[in-house]
């Protein structure tokens, strides 16, 4: 009676290293499944108010005490689709510093704009102070961000 306790208490044992040994591997497969996830939410953490050096092809504008005005931003708009809308890779034209006018919106902006470009103002706040344009290849629109 004693060795069939001690055998089944080895056979519970080697389970329940069978069961960590398995969880271990798909938590370190998610790892590897996920790293480029795992790496930009860490970045994130990391410097949560993205205070990154813009990129260093885009032209960088700061306006100082002048307020981007709707018509502003429209040319900005024209002018990376014109500069981009038959690039190969996507690309950020323009990195704008700068308050905005009052009552600037994305529905001000959109009626000046020529009707074949398509922008996405998603997550867009015109309260910020630092704007980037940029065109995205997918989708084949341009882009902004604050």
């Amino acid at each position: 009676m004693m060795k069939d306790r001690k055998a089944q208490m080895a056979l519970e044992y080697i389970a329940k290293l069978m069961i960590i040994v398995v969880v271990i591997a798909v938590v370190i497969g998610m790892m590897f499944h996920f790293k480029k996830d795992i790496v930009k939410k860490w970045e994130t953490i990391s410097d949560p108010d993205g205070d990154k050096e813009p990129d260093p092809n885009a032209a960088f504008i700061d306006l100082g005490a002048t307020p981007l005005t709707a018509s502003d931003f429209a040319n900005f708009i024209e002018t990376c689709w014109a500069e981009t809308r038959d690039a190969e890779d996507s690309k950020v034209c323009f990195v704008l510093k700068g308050t905005t006018e009052a009552g600037l919106t994305e529905a001000t902006i959109t009626p000046l704009l020529d009707p074949k470009i398509t922008v996405d103002f998603t997550g867009v706040n015109f309260g910020d102070d630092l704007f980037s344009i940029n065109y995205v290849i997918v989708g084949n629109e341009i882009h902004i961000k604050s």
